[in-house]
């Protein structure tokens, strides 16, 4: 969050007294990019995800966007909150961000698993 192009503003969702979620975002170019999230349940990240589409509507943004790895637990859990892919091959948002990893392991190593990386903030950072 140090790049300074961009104004971070972070939501963070509460019940109670206790913080239940977050999510971490920017404005570039018409368009809302979520940076970094959590939650602790569906219920919240819906939540979340509303207050974001609400900033979209009021600021009249194009949309939310984002970068996961499609079938990972965090490809998972944008799906349940309403995110949706360009599945083809041309189009807006088919760009396919290449993550590299050097390691002296072999490939079958933990470290090969898509579940293991973050991906957001690390390709944010490249943008």
């Amino acid at each position: 969050m140090a790049n300074p192009r961009f104004n971070y503003r972070c939501f963070i969702c509460y019940q109670g007294q206790n913080p239940v979620g977050y999510v971490i975002c920017y404005e570039d170019e018409g368009k809302l990019f979520l940076l970094d999230y959590c939650s602790i349940s569906v219920k919240v990240q819906k939540t979340l995800i509303r207050r974001l589409s609400q900033i979209c509507i009021k600021s009249k943004l194009k949309g939310i966007i984002t970068i996961a790895i499609p079938k990972s637990e965090e490809g998972k859990w944008l799906k349940k909150a309403g995110f949706l892919r360009n599945p083809f091959k041309k189009g807006p948002l088919t760009t396919n961000i290449p993550f590299m990893i050097l390691t002296d392991q072999k490939p079958e190593s933990q470290l090969c698993s898509k579940d293991q990386w973050q991906v957001t903030p690390i390709c944010h950072d490249a943008l």
